[in-house]
């Protein structure tokens, strides 16, 4: 939040000062600023991240375009409504004039052109058919593009040195629960039961079979713990404040160690300001990946488990 020469609280894509003054003023960038995702949209509720108007919750629209193109922003981040921008040049229009709106708009026009310009998509922007064909699937690209996802790849732990695994060999893969979720934005993901892998990939190497007795070795497919946002109206509901701790793990996890007083707060729709979840408990909604592995392990015995997974926790899933 700038709170710079004119003392604003407000979001940096709203900020003269950061922008005008320390980016464009005091360090000389003249490149393009674009905003972070959502930043006019409207705020609804604390778990639907749909906007992020800090600051500038007071304005509409239509004002808040204004004030991030005055601040001096180029390019508005997840947002392609055409009509709020011209709704902004009538404004700028009755505010300053015609010419020097006009100016303002074309001074970004440059900066995102001189991107387009310096790469060549308008001195050369046809497609030399016979060209592409040529280059579009060709061995060297592939085997290089194969080798660079190869070298993606982490191995872990190699117990017994099970691997390298032969072609020759026959593998079972158990199905994997996904399980019913709400991502990021708030989206409802139904539960089921999938194949979490193309068959006809796999069988380019092995013998696949859904009979664990008949296999060499099995591959189990899961993905990291998946606790949710971090936000429960439930829990906002039973008496709580709606927040919980984001697990990394796949058994349950309980917050014994969580601040007292969160460091953030504040939300206009909310009561409150302390957001801490200390000593609430939350359960991985992928439990089930880690009681697969279990169960693959009985079901094979002594023969081989391996485990791909696709790790993809972060910290952003923290409302």
């Amino acid at each position: 939040m700038d709170q710079g020469k004119k003392g604003e609280n407000i979001a940096n894509a709203y900020s003269t000062f950061l922008i005008q003054d320390l980016l464009r003023g005091k360090y000389g960038y003249d490149g393009v600023v674009c905003t972070d995702w959502g930043v006019t949209g409207q705020v609804t509720s604390v778990d639907e991240f749909r906007g992020k108007p800090w600051g500038v919750e007071n304005l509409t629209e239509v004002g808040r375009h204004y004030k991030v193109l005055m601040a001096g922003c180029d390019q508005f981040g997840g947002n392609n409504a055409a009509g709020p921008v011209i709704e902004a040049y009538h404004m700028g229009a009755k505010e300053l004039g015609e010419n020097k709106i006009r100016a303002r708009f074309e001074q970004s026009a440059v900066r995102l052109l001189k991107n387009m310009f310096r790469v060549g998509l308008f001195e050369n922007p046809y497609l030399q058919v016979e060209k592409s064909k040529q280059l579009v699937g060709k061995p060297d690209h592939m085997k290089a593009g194969f080798e660079a996802q190869l070298k993606s790849l982490v191995l872990l732990k190699n117990h017994h040195r099970a691997l390298p695994i032969a072609k020759t060999k026959t593998v079972y893969i158990p199905q994997r629960f996904i399980p019913e979720t709400r991502g990021f934005f708030g989206n409802p993901t139904p539960s089921k039961w999938v194949f979490p892998v193309k068959k006809e990939l796999v069988e380019k190497y092995y013998q696949v079979t859904d009979d664990p007795a008949k296999a060499d070795f099995a591959l189990v497919f899961i993905e990291s713990p998946k606790s949710g946002a971090g936000y429960d109206k439930k829990d906002l509901e039973k008496g709580g404040n709606g927040y919980l701790p984001i697990s990394l793990q796949y058994q349950p996890y309980r917050a014994e160690l969580g601040r007292v007083q969160s460091l953030a707060g504040g939300s206009p729709f909310e009561t409150f300001t302390n957001r801490t979840y200390k000593g609430k408990a939350i359960e991985t909604a992928n439990l089930q990946d880690l009681k697969t592995i279990e169960e693959t392990r009985k079901k094979m015995g002594n023969k081989p488990v391996v485990i791909s997974l696709n790790l993809s926790t972060n910290c952003r899933s923290r409302i």
